[in-house]
């Protein structure tokens, strides 16, 4: 399945299957691709201003730990965070 195919949440979940992995550069450039897709939903103007900043805050210590190395926390941030986030506010019931 390419990745225009696929939502956020399941590119999530391959992100964290990859970085667990140890296939670093293939999460990274998931991880790249499913931003564009992120964009998309927070352009609709669905969110407001406090989902907005936590989405915002938590892509930033995503980032942090990418750049860090940490792929442990970085799994874990998608996996135990951004996953259920996104679910909560931008995936219909």
């Amino acid at each position: 399945m390419n990745d225009s195919a696929k939502t956020v949440p399941v590119m999530l979940l391959d992100i964290v299957r990859m970085a667990r992995s140890g296939d670093y550069g293939s999460a990274s450039s998931l991880l790249n691709r499913s931003l564009a897709s992120m964009q998309a939903e927070f352009a609709k103007g669905n969110a407001g201003p406090a989902v907005l900043a936590r989405a915002a805050a938590m892509l930033d210590e995503l980032f942090r730990t990418q750049q860090r190395g940490d792929w442990v926390a970085f799994a874990d941030l998608v996996e135990y965070s951004l996953v259920d986030f996104w679910f909560n506010n931008f995936t219909a019931p």
